[in-house]
């Protein structure tokens, strides 16, 4: 009983023929066998530059393609329901399943440990997507044969595509649940956002466990074909920063002193540009100052005083108009901090 309430679920009817998936699609059987044999020329490849100065490679599905993969996100695979350990593109509107939710499971532990996979999207290949459909949704193979042909790309699951976070999810969705289980009875609580791999402990005392638990995660890896990234892997302790996703977990959730510092001085630095320059806002400053009002939210969510002093700052140099499309207006409101 255990073991189903951790194992990811679907409880509509499986579909079981080729003509019952397009009309689920809204699209008509020939439609659907042509979408199949075009889908692997329906791909543009793009680079985001990552923090440590490397890049990562998304894919965005061409139409038809990309309508397709959003409805089978919208009538497929939103219908999961998720069990409490997943973080990151979760519908869940009642307890939010995003980086913030996932660190505040691990606040105030006395130990963690942290890993992640190396190039977790194009390691999951079309083969585990198959098994995903099979398993998870209990398809038909034709079926399933069909819905892997529409979320792979070159026997790959692509990044950025609007089916790719759900089915990573599920990239370990039979064996995720006895590992947590065994992790339970060590006392190590375990959540996974994405592929950042987290379990932490509130018991000093496990500490002589964490060898066995940390095997546990390295084999569920290697049962899949992933490689960790070892350069990555951290034990951390309440003698030093426990970090989850970047933020501070020692005690509450809370960003780290230099993430602070690096988003007040761009608001400072903006506040005073703008001061001296009196004029309307040029393209590049408009572009700037949404930069700025996005890490102002994302500051309020661990630091709402500091958001707000710093926001008020910044509204007092905003016309009106420009104050409210950025959404820098709330600051004017000197709302009180939860």
């Amino acid at each position: 009983m255990i073991l189903r309430t951790l194992r990811p679920s679907y409880s509509l009817r499986p579909i079981q023929s080729l003509p019952s998936l397009a009309v689920a699609l809204g699209i008509s059987e020939v439609e659907l066998v042509g979408l199949i044999r075009k889908a692997p020329s329906l791909y543009r490849e793009g680079k985001k530059p990552k923090d440590d100065g490397t890049f990562r490679i998304y894919y965005d599905a061409l139409e038809p393609l990309k309508t397709i993969q959003g409805r089978l996100l919208r009538k497929i695979l939103d219908r999961v329901t998720w069990p409490p350990y997943l973080f990151g593109g979760v519908q869940d509107p009642c307890n939010p399943r995003d980086y913030v939710g996932n660190a505040n499971i691990h606040s105030g532990a006395a130990l963690q440990f942290k890993t992640d996979v190396t190039s977790f999207f194009p390691s999951i290949k079309a083969d585990l997507v198959l098994r995903i459909w099979d398993g998870v949704f209990r398809f038909s193979h034709p079926v399933s044969d069909a819905l892997t042909a529409l979320t792979t790309y070159r026997g790959f699951l692509p990044q950025g595509t609007r089916t790719a976070q759900a089915l990573a999810n599920l990239a370990f969705w039979d064996v995720e649940p006895e590992i947590i289980a065994q992790l339970a009875v060590m006392d190590f609580q375990y959540t996974r956002l994405t592929d950042d791999i987290t379990i932490s402990t509130n018991d000093p005392r496990a500490v002589k466990q964490l060898g066995k638990a940390i095997q546990l995660i390295h084999g569920m890896l290697r049962s899949r074909g992933f490689r960790r990234k070892g350069k990555k892997e951290r034990i951390s302790t309440q003698r030093g920063p426990m970090l989850v996703n970047n933020v501070l977990t020692n005690r509450r959730p809370s960003l780290p002193g230099k993430k602070r510092n690096e988003i007040a001085r761009e608001v400072i630095s903006l506040v005073r540009r703008m001061e001296i320059a009196g004029h309307p806002l040029l393209p590049r400053e408009e572009s700037e100052l949404r930069h700025v009002a996005g890490r102002l939210n994302t500051l309020a969510r661990f630091h709402p005083r500091e958001a707000q002093r710093l926001g008020t700052l910044l509204y007092g140099v905003l016309p009106p108009p420009t104050a409210k499309s950025t959404g820098v207006w709330r600051w004017a409101n000197k709302q009180s901090p939860n």
